[in-house]
């Protein structure tokens, strides 16, 4: 699990995950994310906890971050 899949560094992450053939379950909030096997639109953190409980990643790369424009 890749949060903040549809940043900078959480889609490069999502795609060496990829190209290592493993199933990357992706989570962003305003862009759905691409570099993953199957996108989560989603807030954090109301929206991440019942979706770990489901999902059970033996994985979580934790890259979510708030963006404010300069």
């Amino acid at each position: 699990m890749v949060t903040g899949n549809s940043g900078f560094l959480g889609s490069e992450v999502g795609r060496v995950l990829l190209a290592a053939d493993a199933v990357v379950h992706g989570t962003g909030l305003e862009r759905v994310p691409t570099e993953c096997s199957v996108a989560h639109q989603m807030r954090l953190p109301d929206d991440v906890g019942p979706l770990i409980d489901h999902l059970r990643p033996q994985t979580i790369f934790h890259l979510a971050a708030p963006v404010t424009p300069a």
